[in-house]
Parts: C-alpha cells; structure tokens; sequence
C-alpha cells in the first residue's frame, strides 16, 4: 500500500523503488538513465550484491545482457516472465533493481496487490516486463546491495497467513496471465504455484521438531488444497528441468507419501 501510495503521487519520469534495509551505489541510477536515454527504453533492469555480513556475492540472472526490443521481449523474456524453466523466481522478482518508465506504469496502471505480504513483487515485476515495449539489462553492473534476511525472517518462516497469500497470488496471476494473446503462459502459471508449494512446504519441514505434528498437518492442508491437486494433475513432473532429487521432492508431494521422513531428514540437516 506504501509503495502504491507513492506510484500515486511520483512526478518524475522514472520510478524505482529502495528498500529500507538496503543502500546503492552511488552512480546506480546515472548510470540506468544513461542506458534508458541512449535505447529510449521503457524497463532498465542491473544487477546487486548480496550483502551477508560474513561476506558477499553477486547476484545476477541467467539471461542475456543488454537490450531488447517489444519482439525480443516475447521471444526471448516472455519464455520465464512469471518462473523461470528450473522453477525459480524469474530476474524482476527484484523490483528494486529495475527503473520503469512512469507514464508507461501510469497507462498499465501497475500497482501492488495490497494484502499480500509474500512474494507480492512477483506479479508487479512480471507485469513491468508485460507492459514494456523495450527493455535493457545491465548484467554484471551490480549497483544495488541486498541485506540478506536471516532464516528468521518473514521470508524463510511460515506464518499461517503465508499460504492464503501465495493462493491469491497465484489467483491474480492467473487472472491477469491465463488468456493473454501474445503467450501462452499455462505452463508458467502451473511451475508458479509449484514454486510456492515448494516455499510453503520447505519451510513447514525445516520449522522443528517439536512442532512436527502440527507442521505436518498444515503441509497436508497444503498439499490437499484443491488448487494444487489441479496443478499436479497438468504438470509433468518427468519433463521438469530440475534435480532429481527435486523431481524425488515433487513426487513425493504430489503423492503426500514420505513427508514424516522428509522432516525428520531436514531436521537432521539442521
């Protein structure tokens, strides 16, 4: 809602967002809006830097560097807008490390979908690349430094609210991506809610064991909800291009066989 309320009320040509916890170089949007003047571009996307105290490392995407124009965007971005092919988040999960046009988000009317804490950048990063009719990517040029959560952080907990988000979410996505003209994204949308399966269930396996009784009845919950027996039921788990042991993973979710050993074996790792 804050960051909505901000979109709202910018003047400038440009927006960009900055997290309270993080810092940027200095040079970082000089050096975006030189690259946005030179291509005209709508959608300016560089790299950053994992700050983990201890130490750090660059934090990049596995997708070609520099410039694409509307034609590239479908044929070589639209392909892992929403996930990427491994089921990870796709590269404008960031949403701080990208510039977007202002009156190209005035027209698309992007905005954050309010009440939903989890993952919420997801939608709002894949509709930037949607709306966008050109796009630059400085790979390499890590300008932003990223405050990495600790495991007791929002991200890497379950809080009993955080599956109802990522079922709106995925909702939404559904919503705004299941009939679109340009791509046919049905793939995407079904490895979107695998990926929060994996999320959600991760982090009930690896939440202790003295909650393991409970954590394993919400893991059921999730597994049996009817959204994600309709995912599994379309999904190919053979023709994911994962591990095998993720594939081992997937299997044993869609089934719902193993998941007490699951625990005790994430509790063992711990």
């Amino acid at each position: 809602a804050a960051r909505n309320a901000g979109l709202s009320v910018a003047k400038g040509e440009y927006i960009t967002f900055v997290d309270s916890d993080d810092y940027i170089a200095a040079e970082m949007y000089a050096a975006m809006m030189e690259k946005a003047r030179k291509y005209d571009c709508d959608l300016i996307m560089c790299d950053c830097v994992k700050e983990f105290g201890s130490h750090t490392e660059l934090y990049s995407h596995d997708i070609r560097a520099g410039f694409y124009d509307r034609t590239q965007l479908e044929q070589e971005y639209f392909p892992h807008l929403l996930v990427m092919p491994n089921v990870e988040y796709p590269p404008t999960i960031s949403n701080w490390l990208c510039l977007c046009r202002h009156s190209h988000n005035n027209e698309s009317r992007l905005r954050y979908e309010v009440g939903i804490r989890y993952s919420e950048d997801l939608l709002f990063g894949a509709q930037m690349v949607y709306w966008a009719n050109s796009f630059y990517y400085m790979k390499g040029k890590a300008f932003y430094h990223y405050n990495c959560p600790n495991q007791q952080s929002a991200t890497h907990t379950f809080a009993p609210d955080k599956w109802n988000d990522y079922v709106k979410l995925y909702c939404r996505i559904r919503e705004i991506f299941g009939d679109c003209p340009e791509f046919d994204f049905s793939d995407q949308i079904n490895k979107v809610l695998l990926l929060f399966v994996y999320n959600a269930v991760g982090d009930l396996l690896g939440n202790g064991v003295s909650e393991k009784k409970r954590n394993l009845t919400q893991v059921k919950i999730i597994l049996n909800d009817p959204v994600v027996r309709e995912m599994f039921k379309r999904l190919c788990i053979r023709k994911l291009p994962v591990s095998k042991k993720l594939k081992v993973l997937t299997i044993c979710y869609k089934y719902k066989i193993g998941l007490s050993l699951l625990y005790d074996y994430q509790e063992k790792k711990q």
